[in-house]
């Protein structure tokens, strides 16, 4: 594995790290110049943040979301011609697609916590809820709670305008 990052740039180092679970490779290269941890992939457009939630990896996901502007919402290239075909996902739409339920949920759960946008479609229309395995209603159910959040958050923004004073309502 350390043959990979041996004289790699900040970003390759950045990605390999994520597809590896390398936390320790991670903690590296957050302070080298350049570094950018919303850097995609040439070929795929996916991002550390992508590969760590494909691959299972935790603990460097863990980081990746505490990094200062780290997007949680960044969608791969829509490139289905090539040897690794691409569908615009984000992570959330790689997390809900996870065989093992526990890894989905964990994975999800903590997207979501990080503010992941539940509305936004891959190349085919389809947004991360509706690629949830049909069985799993927990996924389901945390999808629903942080869209009705959501959606309570602008209502509660919106009920808490006072309006221009000088502004009469007419019949």
């Amino acid at each position: 594995m350390a043959e990979v990052y041996k004289g790699a740039t900040v970003h390759e180092r950045l990605l390999q790290a994520a597809k590896d679970n390398a936390p320790s490779k991670l903690e590296e290269i957050t302070d080298e110049e350049g570094f950018d941890v919303n850097v995609k992939d040439r070929s795929t457009g996916n991002t550390a943040l992508h590969y760590a939630v494909q691959n299972l990896a935790a603990d460097v996901f863990e980081l990746l979301l505490e990094i200062d502007g780290c997007d949680v919402d960044p969608q791969n290239n829509g490139n289905a011609n090539t040897i690794s075909p691409t569908f615009k996902e984000t992570p959330l739409h790689f997390a809900v697609r996870l065989e093992d339920p526990r890894a989905r949920h964990y994975f999800v759960g903590n997207l979501l916590e990080a503010g992941a946008d539940t509305t936004i479609r891959n190349s085919f229309g389809q947004r991360a809820y509706d690629l949830i395995p049909a069985d799993d209603e927990e996924c389901r159910k945390m999808i629903r709670q942080a869209e009705a959040e959501a959606a309570q958050a602008g209502d509660v923004a919106s009920d808490s305008d006072e309006g221009d004073p000088n502004d009469v309502a007419s019949d």
